[in-house]
């Protein structure tokens, strides 16, 4: 093609000029592979919305080529961008030249998919390589200038958020300095905590609330020991042990005055050494009492926990190890989710599970059976050991009304329960409240001295119609519950603010899967939308609850009352010029 030739061309008299070249030859040609090979038909949309980073990581894409292929293939990207936004002169002849010899070694390997091998070159020939002694053309020059001046205003854009984030980090150490100055008093006062008080006034409690007890003789099944000796040279604050008599979790604490990270690496050789004597590599914990690590080393990062999980859910994480299987298109039930999109939805959260990741975000049209991929989703992560207990949270009634309804039409075997509605929260594999009703739930759902709902009772927690109010009011929710989470809205990805990617942990404007409404329209899944003016009776006569039929009193119940108990007796007729209209309390 045209730019893999520039690319050659440029590669002695121009390396950065090669190297932008490189890097949209090989964007070209992912692409027309993408149109090309039946094997990516369902792997990503190819449209121009998807950037070249998108396209080169789906597994069906990475699965044609080799390992070392695909990191050069990275490098290739990585270069052409740094050649396009930096003027400076960042590559030598020899440099272009290996990147040029990366886009030839990719074309080969494209064009062994389509054709015999023996119609292709065996060998890449850098002398083939013949320097170019006229400069660039004017057009040339302005595709480059144009491409550099789009990376400038997004490397703009990169430092003024981080001198921003600086200027609030210095802001909250003022803040930390001012709070020491002031509590120095009161440590003075109750002095400071020891180890072994840190220990007994916050970790004991931890243990005690998750079900965990002090083991009394040799049977240690879902007991935990103190101060165990692991070998000569060491002893961990506490194991964990599970009911195979094997090692679940150790746990090492620190004073409440030191950093909980200190007992990072005192939980990691521990660990080792639990490992090298039992055969099975347990849970790490560290915490000084008031923040608490989880570690699973074998799976994720270390991430922040509000407590110790419970017997059960700790073999459960050990078991996922193995366990939990990919999945993807093929697990999919289409007598529940049948379209391509929504297939290419959960197929997206998938991916992002299976690379370590714990956070998904769905951006998909309304009317485009944003429950029903949710439903699909929750079937395959079962049905392939991701998950055993599933929360499904929604901001009003009504809708959590709808889910359940849908869950028990598309899924009859699951067992679920509203408990909205319902009080008992039995054996539910899945469970519908408002976050409210969660909320209370959780501070108030105790039995025994032990809460009813832990920090790993739940699996998955699906948010419906995610947006910045709901972690803004509710965020105490998700802080609480360790368990994956995937979000699900209606509002197009541009429109979707920073906050909610940034709790989702993905870049802005990136969510997991789009579908956006236009694309909805254009492949005919729904038709476009019509506005149509109603005038409607409340504006000029108000609502008064009393006076409503016991049907027309649900639903104002579903729309004014926030899971609290509270809402307006009415809704008085609209009455100012603004538009506003008042509620008598």
């Amino acid at each position: 093609m045209a730019t893999a030739r520039k690319a050659e061309t440029y590669a002695h008299t121009d390396p950065e000029t090669s190297a932008f070249y490189g890097r949209k030859a090989l964007e070209q040609l992912v692409r027309w592979q993408y149109a090309h090979d039946p094997r990516l038909a369902d792997a990503f949309p190819t449209d121009e919305q998807v950037n070249l980073n998108d396209l080169l990581r789906p597994a069906a894409f990475k699965g044609l080529f080799s390992r070392e292929l695909m990191s050069q293939l990275h490098v290739l990207k990585k270069a052409g961008n740094q050649a396009a936004h930096d003027g400076t002169a960042m590559f030598d002849s020899t440099s272009a030249v290996s990147l040029v010899k990366v886009l030839f070694g990719y074309a080969v390997a494209v064009g062994r998919l389509f054709v015999e091998p023996d119609e292709l070159p065996t060998a890449f020939d850098p002398a083939a390589l013949m320097p170019l002694p006229q400069p660039l053309s004017a057009t040339e020059r302005a595709e480059l200038e144009t491409a550099k001046n789009e990376l400038a205003q997004k490397q703009a854009i990169v430092v003024q958020t981080a001198q921003l984030l600086t200027a609030k980090e210095a802001e909250l150490a003022a803040i930390r300095a001012e709070l020491e100055v002031r509590n120095a008093p009161v440590r003075t006062y109750i002095g400071v905590l020891t180890e072994a008080e840190t220990r007994q006034l916050f970790i004991d409690q931890l243990l005690r609330e998750a079900g965990w007890y002090r083991a009394v003789g040799t049977n240690r099944a879902g007991l935990y020991t103190v101060e165990e000796r692991i070998n000569p040279a060491d002893i961990a604050d506490y194991v964990l042990w599970g009911a195979d008599g094997l090692p679940l979790a150790v746990v090492e604490a620190k004073r409440t005055t030191r950093s909980a990270d200190e007992g990072k690496d005192q939980a990691r050789r521990y660990a080792a050494a639990l490992e090298k004597r039992y055969g099975r590599r347990p849970v790490m914990y560290y915490s000084n009492g008031y923040t608490t690590h989880c570690w699973d080393d074998l799976r994720y990062p270390p991430r922040t926990v509000q407590g110790i999980h419970r017997p059960d859910e700790l073999a459960r994480m050990v078991a996922r190890r193995t366990g939990a299987l990919p999945f993807g298109n093929n697990d999919v039930n289409t007598q529940i989710a049948s379209y391509p999109f929504q297939k290419k939805a959960i197929s997206a959260v998938g991916e992002r599970f299976g690379e370590a990741h714990r956070k998904a975000l769905l951006v998909m049209a309304t009317g485009s059976g944003k429950t029903r991929t949710a439903i699909a989703l929750v079937d395959a992560m079962m049905s392939r050991g991701w998950v055993k207990r599933v929360l499904f949270l929604a901001d009003r009634r009504a809708l959590v009304r709808q889910a359940y309804a849908n869950f028990k039409i598309h899924k009859p075997s699951l067992t679920g329960v509203n408990l909205v509605e319902n009080n008992e929260l039995g054996a539910a594999q899945v469970v519908f409240l408002t976050y409210q009703t969660i909320i209370n739930r959780i501070d108030a759902g105790w039995k025994n001295g032990e809460r009813e709902l832990s920090i790993g009772y739940f699996d998955l927690v699906i948010i419906d119609e995610a947006h910045r109010s709901i972690y803004k009011k509710y965020g105490a929710i998700f802080d609480y519950f360790d368990a994956l989470l995937v979000g699900l809205t209606a509002t197009p990805k541009d429109d979707t603010d920073r906050d909610t990617f940034t709790f989702f942990d993905l870049p802005q404007h990136e969510p997991t899967f789009n579908f956006p409404l236009a694309e909805a329209v254009a492949k005919k899944y729904l038709v476009p939308y019509r506005g149509v003016t109603v005038p409607l009776k409340f504006l000029s006569s108000g609502i008064r609850y009393d006076d409503l039929p016991d049907a027309e009193k649900a639903q104002y119940e579903d729309t004014f009352d926030d899971g609290s108990g509270l809402m307006p007796d009415a809704v008085e007729a609209e009455t100012s010029t603004n538009g506003s209209s008042t509620r008598t309390p």
